[in-house]
C-alpha cells in the first residue's frame, strides 16, 4: 500500500468524522489503514501517525496488519472466534503496557486501557464471507513481529502488528513524546478501510 499524504489522510479523518487532534506538539492521532481487499497473512496495511513536531505537522507510516494471521483464522483458539479490531474510531484505547509479561522476550507495547470494539469469527469460511459477531477485547495490542517479517502466521492474533521492529521502535518514540509534552498516556486508535 503507498502511504498517503498527510492532507489526503487528514481529509479521510475529517469526512468520516474521526479527530484529528492538534492539542499542540506530539499530540498524536494514530491511524490504522486496513487494504481493502487485503490479502490474508500479509502485511499489507499500514499504522500510520499524524502529529505536529512544533515546526510542521509531519505523517509517518509503516508497514503493519491489521487483521489476524492464517493459523487464528483457520483454527481460532477461542470458542467465539479469533478478534479483528472493529473499523472505525477507538477513544483512548490504548496505553503503555507489557506484551508477554512476565517472558524472556518481554518488551513495552500498547495495550488496552479499555474494552476494544472487535468483531470474531469462528471459521476461515465465516472470515471469507464477512460473517463476524461484533464484541469486545481486553488482550488487543499494539505490537511488532520481529526484525523484519513478511508473513504475519502467528503474530497477530487480531493484534495490529508492525512488520519490522525499528519502525515500532520510532513509534513507541513518539509515544514517549507524547506523554512528555503533557498530552497523557492514552492513545485512540482509528481503522479506516483504505484502497489496496
Amino acid at each position: 500500500m503507498t502511504p498517503p499524504t498527510r492532507e489526503t489522510l487528514a481529509s479521510a479523518l475529517h469526512a468520516a468524522g474521526f479527530p484529528l487532534f492538534r492539542g499542540g506538539p506530539y499530540d498524536l492521532t494514530l491511524v490504522g489503514l486496513r487494504a481493502t481487499p487485503g490479502t490474508l497473512d500479509r502485511f499489507d496495511d499500514l499504522l500510520c501517525c499524524l502529529y505536529s513536531d512544533g515546526k510542521a505537522d509531519r505523517i509517518e507510516c509503516w508497514p503493519a496488519t491489521m487483521d489476524p494471521g492464517k493459523p487464528s483464522i483457520d483454527k481460532p483458539k477461542r470458542p467465539d472466534g479469533t478478534a479483528v479490531m472493529a473499523a472505525g474510531h477507538h477513544p483512548q484505547a490504548f496505553t503503555v503496557g507489557t506484551h508477554h509479561p512476565g517472558t524472556v522476550g518481554a518488551y513495552p507495547c500498547l495495550v488496552p486501557a479499555a474494552p476494544i470494539s472487535v468483531v470474531r469469527y469462528k471459521s476461515h469460511a465465516d472470515y471469507t464471507a464477512g460473517r463476524g459477531a461484533p464484541s469486545t477485547s481486553t488482550t488487543t495490542q499494539i505490537h511488532h513481529a520481529g526484525k523484519a517479517s513478511t508473513i504475519v502466521g502467528a503474530w497477530s492474533e487480531g493484534c495490529a502488528v508492525l512488520a519490522n521492529e525499528p519502525d515500532f521502535w520510532r513509534l513507541m518514540d513518539l509515544v514517549a513524546a507524547q506523554k512528555n509534552h503533557g498530552h497523557g498516556a492514552r492513545f485512540s486508535l482509528t481503522i479506516l478501510e483504505w484502497p489496496a
